[in-house]
Order: C-alpha cells, then structure tokens, then sequence
C-alpha cells in the first residue's frame, strides 16, 4: 500500500463504542479521578471501523498514581477471558485507554513501549485513547501503526469516534443464547466426573462411548499438522516444572472446561489427572490411539522452576518469545507440552486443531 493510500485508509477509521463500553471508561476515570488510571477495549475491527464492545477495568492491583500507572495484567487476562464466554462471536483485544495529567494529549515514551507491545501483537495496528480532565473530561483517539516489525515507537494518527449503540453489527454485540450455555453445561455433566477425588490425586473422566457414539476420527493425526504450524512451538529440555495449587485450580476451572466442552461435542474421550507436581495431564483417546498433554504455568519471576542456569532461562525465553517478538508482560504464561514440545497455550486448542483442519 503507498503512503497515500495508507494515509487516506487511516483517516476512514472510526471507532464506536457501545453504550456499556463508553460508560465503563467514565465509571473508571470518576472511580479514580485524582490520579491516573486505564483499560482495555474488547471488540472486533472490520473494514476500518473499531468497534469496541466492551471496556474493562485495569484491575485491584493496578498502580495508580497522579503521573503514573501500571494495569494489573494478569486480572486483565482473566476478565477479557471471561467476558468473551458472554459473546456469540469472540471478542479481540482492540487497543487501550489511559487518564494523562493535566492537558498531556500525546504518548510518553513509557507509553510509546506499552502501546508498541499491543500493536506487535495486533497484526501491526492498535487503537489507543488519552482521557484529560482540563478541566472538562475529553478524550483524544489515536489509531498506532508499526512500520515494520522492527519499529522500535509506533507512529499515530487521530482518529475520529462515537458513541452509538445501534451502529455495532449485531451479531458483533449479540449475547450467547442462555438455552445454549444451559444445554452446554448439561452436556458436560459432572456427575460423570470423579473430580478432585482424593484417592485418585484428582483425578476425573470422561468416557465419551457411554452417552455419545465416538466419531470416526483421527484427531491425534489433526492436531499435530496443527501444531506444527504454531510459530511458537519449540523442544526445551531439563525444566523443572510445577504448578502451585492455585494455579493447578485455575486450569482446571478456567482453561480446560473449553477443551472438555469440545470434546464432548465430537464425542472424544478424554481423563484429567493431578499429577504430582500439580501439573494437569489431560488424556485424549480418539478412533486409533490415546495421547496426553502435560499444562504448566510458566512464571519467570519464580527462579526455582528452571535448572539454575541463566543459559536454561534464556533458551526458554528465547524459543517462546523469538526475537523481535514483544510480549506484553512476560512473566506468567500457561503452556503445555505435547510430544516433547512445549507451546503457549491460547484457549480452545483442540477447536482450533479441528477447524484449521479444512
């Protein structure tokens, strides 16, 4: 695309929030009106026009200052998660906004680094918004572009926004169907599960031939054409692994309830079990053979889960994040380990295994 063509694609953007996102910034911005604060927007990008459904708190453990702020990321991750189970389609992570002191309406380096990390990760493009109190509220929207992926500061446009609730595609804002999630839990039915049963260190299962006929699938075949595409993916020797029990608990509760919804629907069967390091093994049986995966919370701040060698650290840094990837704190990551390889785990893996099939 010429300069040109890219400069006049960039000013018909737009941004139009919901009625229930816009409102969610001025809650945030009057919750804390002394000092800085922030969010993030939910929503989906089509033909220039960002739509941001939703707007989410940065969370209990943010910093907030009068000059300075820092989002809870972690609580950031679990929100955006648990909010997308709400939404028929899947919501993406647009961009973010933050309260400057005074009349700032442009980006500090520090926010030039944040902001890189967001577009790096959003195909080059992200959306940001500066929120001032000078002494009216007023907000300022800037669309932040690479140009190449080794940019080290975004460049900025601004761009124009609304508010209007009728201008969002319907099926970008529509509510899943509650008959839907209701037959969704029926199916998954944990009276078939032996969960949490101490004798068997946690474990529970799921034989899919006792209510369902199991289909005729080689999914073990599916899933490793799959993640042989993964960029990420990469053989990290001599981790000592483990979980602690609460991270042990989140897995379970939060990430593996998709992958057991999934399997469920194509009749796969699958068993949990705790193992002694806390990591979750999750089993997998299809038409020709049974295969296991191993998740792990990856948390770089927790010096004992590696060999004591900062060269063990760095190879495990370095095969997750290559370089001139830039990852939005990097601390804390949930992976598995299939076949040898370990991979970052980003939610519904066997789903996507399956419709990447076609």
């Amino acid at each position: 695309m010429s300069n040109k063509n890219e400069m006049s694609y960039l000013m018909s953007m737009k941004v139009v929030f919901s009625k229930r996102a816009y409102t969610a910034l001025l809650a945030e911005t009057k919750e804390k009106i002394a000092t800085e604060t922030g969010g993030i927007f939910l929503g989906v990008v089509q033909d220039g026009i960002w739509y941001v459904v939703e707007s989410i708190d940065p969370g209990p453990k943010s910093i907030f200052k009068t000059s300075y702020f820092e989002y809870d990321t972690d609580y950031v991750k679990h929100l955006s998660n648990k909010i997308n189970r709400l939404y028929c389609d899947r919501l993406d992570v647009l961009g973010l906004w933050h309260r400057h002191p005074g009349s700032m309406d442009t980006f500090s380096s520090t926010d030039d680094g944040t902001i890189l990390q967001f577009a790096t990760q959003n195909n080059g493009i992200t959306i940001s918004a500066l929120v001032n109190i000078d002494p009216k509220f007023r907000m300022t929207m800037y669309v932040a572009t690479l140009e190449s992926k080794d940019s080290c500061k975004p460049m900025y446009e601004q761009i124009l926004y609304e508010i209007n609730e009728d201008g969002i595609p319907k099926e970008i804002r529509e509510i899943t169907d509650y008959r839907e999630m209701e037959n969704q839990i029926n199916n998954f039915s944990f009276t078939q599960y032996n969960k949490f049963n101490v004798q068997n260190a946690g474990a529970f299962q799921h034989i899919s031939g006792q209510n369902h006929q199991v289909k005729s699938i080689d999914f073990s075949y599916i899933l490793s054409t799959y993640l042989r595409k993964m960029p990420r993916s990469a053989l990290i020797p001599n981790i000592n692994f483990s979980n602690t029990d609460e991270e042990y608990e989140l897995i379970i509760e939060e990430f593996l309830v998709d992958e057991c919804l999934f399997c469920d629907e194509m009749g796969l069967s699958y068993v949990c079990n705790k193992k002694a390091n806390n990591a979750v093994e999750f089993m997998l049986g299809d038409k020709n053979s049974k295969y296991s995966f191993e998740f792990y919370m990856i948390d770089f701040s927790r010096k004992d889960e590696f060999i004591q060698t900062a060269s063990i650290i760095k190879q495990v840094w370095n095969a997750l994040f290559p370089p001139g990837e830039i990852i939005v704190e990097a601390k804390k990551h949930l992976c598995f380990i299939f076949d040898g390889r370990i991979y970052l785990y980003t939610g519904n893996l066997l789903k996507n295994a399956w419709e990447a099939r076609k």
